[in-house]
């Protein structure tokens, strides 16, 4: 089994540590989740009867949709660690 480690702020642990079950690790806690978003969206895309075209012209647009919102994160992050220089943080 491969191991990764994963860097996340405190308030982000925190809120993954409430959702965890009592007996669940976090790896499972992961899983766990990601099974329920791919299950929300298969049923989700079940109900919608696309054509290959637009089954194609969905799947761009959500790559891009997902690469804006990377950008967006980019420039946010960028921006607050220049203030954080700017305060000698």
């Amino acid at each position: 089994m491969v191991v990764k480690t994963l860097t996340v702020t405190e308030d982000s642990y925190n809120k993954m540590k409430r959702l965890k079950k009592e007996d669940e690790s976090f790896s499972d806690l992961f899983n766990r989740i990601a099974d329920e978003k791919l299950n929300v969206a298969s049923r989700f895309l079940g109900l919608v009867k696309l054509s290959p075209s637009e089954m194609d012209a969905w799947r761009k647009n959500t790559a891009r949709n997902k690469k804006l919102s990377s950008l967006v994160d980019l420039k946010k992050q960028t921006k607050l660690e220049k203030r954080m220089r700017e305060l000698g943080m």
